[in-house]
């Protein structure tokens, strides 16, 4: 039974990997630098009746 459980525990842990590597690469082509530290982001500010409205907005990084 143990090792039933470790298996179990080993495949949920290979697919949240998987899961977790195809999402970054999204995420990051959502940012975008415009020099001197700053970068900018698309964010999602309202879902309505299917409609996505999107709001970039910047920062400085340190």
């Amino acid at each position: 039974m143990n090792k039933t459980i470790a298996r179990l525990v080993a495949f949920l842990f290979a697919v949240s990997s998987l899961s977790l590597a195809s999402i970054a690469p999204a995420a990051a082509k959502n940012s975008t630098s415009l020099g001197h530290g700053v970068k900018c982001t698309w964010v999602l500010v309202s879902s309505v009746n299917n409609v996505n409205t999107y709001k970039q907005v910047c920062r400085k990084g340190v």
